[in-house]
């Protein structure tokens, strides 16, 4: 075996903390590949990407590669079979592409696929089963959320205006920022001043503004509250008691690109 692709993917943290981490995986897909005496290794990589979905980058790419013959390989090595998909349509379509390239796919545990009929039917059976859990998982979460609601229970945010109270799991006033909120609303309703308007004040008040943080790195280091900033604010129904919450978004592409 001379050529090998190694796909590994990880969604959350939570798989990371399970064992699953992208270097793990990467450790145990490179030793199978050096076991089976592989010569060229490509890696593809998929970080933060869920399962469920095929719109993901380095598992496009690889199947692109392998699609326009850019590449040639002998086989592709993951950690489990869900890394690749855990919707049993878009593995098949996996599957199919892999299938008319002549490439088996071979798991670190030891298991290996090839493109005969009972293997492809073994996969799709497996792939299958981790929909179906998957399906199982997403309920179990969907219910404890709803009961954390009822209990008047949030998720931790952070929310200017406002602190996180991890007992109460909600919500508490931080009264001077509530003071500075009061202050826009005030502005905005009474006093009849545009978003930009009211933080031109702002700023001319020497009122620190909102700090928020990207990968860890507050990205407003200079305190300037920006016209966006309050129209956010203005739109933002927590600073009238409501909270929306358990707001998904779903996206799919075709199988058939």
């Amino acid at each position: 075996m001379r050529n090998v692709a190694i796909y590994v993917r990880v969604s959350t943290m939570h798989q990371a903390e399970q064992g699953y981490s992208i270097d793990s995986q990467l450790v145990d897909c490179r030793k199978k590949a050096h076991d089976l005496g592989a010569i060229t290794i490509n890696e593809y990589v998929d970080k933060g990407k869920s399962g469920a979905f095929l719109d993901r980058p380095e598992l496009q790419r690889m199947l692109n590669d392998i699609k326009t013959e850019k590449e040639y390989y002998d086989a592709l090595i993951i950690y489990k079979l869900d890394r690749l998909s855990r919707d049993s349509m878009g593995l098949a379509y996996i599957i199919k592409i892999l299938q008319q390239k002549n490439i088996k796919i071979i798991s670190t545990d030891g298991a290996q696929y090839g493109t005969n009929p009972q293997d492809v039917l073994t996969m799709q059976i497996m792939g299958s089963i981790a929909q179906f859990d998957n399906a199982l998982r997403k309920e179990r979460s969907i219910r404890g959320k709803i009961e954390k609601r009822k209990q008047g229970k949030l998720d931790k945010i952070t929310k200017y205006g406002y602190t996180f109270n991890d007992e109460k799991q909600n919500l508490d006033i931080k009264e001077d920022e509530a003071i500075v909120i009061r202050k826009i609303f005030k502005w905005f309703t009474e006093d009849n001043l545009s978003a930009f308007r009211i933080s031109k004040k702002l700023n001319s008040e020497k009122i620190p503004a909102p700090q928020p943080k990207i990968n860890r790195k507050i990205i407003n280091k200079d305190n300037i509250w920006f016209e966006s900033t309050i129209r956010t604010m203005l739109k933002d129904e927590t600073y009238a008691g409501i909270r929306h919450t358990m707001i998904y978004k779903f996206e799919k592409i075709s199988l058939n690109n």
